[in-house]
């Protein structure tokens, strides 16, 4: 029993900052939406001339700036957009091709990183690096990955 014990013990240490940095990601998403931004940012969206696949990235991209999580902005972006591209009456989209919008989304939530990101301590724990290392390669690649597809 006790070996059960060692094993589930290791396996949480590993995992347990990126689960609750996870979490805490989504409880910060549905506060955003909660609060009526996401609203007020699909009604701006409905009476400007800029694309729904621009906006999807640009919101995403300065909520991974404000939080540093990619999952955070991603998640957030999705339920401030769909304010502004689902027709109220039927849920459907409206004029907007789902991948590319998916698509418009990754890609923001791709751009930069920095240490308090989830996807940050797992590439720092499953390749072993030092946190100056991590930064190097992962920052360097989550930077470009955005621009060069």
């Amino acid at each position: 029993m006790q070996w059960v014990m060692n094993a589930f013990e290791s396996a949480v240490k590993s995992i347990a900052m990126v689960i609750l940095i996870i979490g805490a990601g989504g409880v910060l998403k549905q506060t955003i939406i909660d609060t009526g931004i996401g609203d007020t940012i699909g009604m701006l969206m409905s009476h400007g001339n800029i694309s729904p696949y621009i906006m999807a990235w640009l919101i995403t991209v300065l909520i991974r700036l404000a939080t540093g999580q990619g999952v955070v902005s991603a998640m957030t972006a999705a339920g401030i957009i769909s304010a502004a591209i689902l027709d109220p009456a039927t849920g459907q989209l409206v004029g907007v091709n789902p991948a590319l919008l998916v698509l418009a989304t990754a890609a923001g939530s791709n751009t930069l990183t920095h240490i308090n990101d989830a996807s940050f301590w797992l590439f720092k724990g499953y390749f072993d690096l030092s946190v100056k290392d991590t930064l190097k390669t992962w920052g360097c690649w989550s930077w470009s990955t955005p621009w060069l597809g």
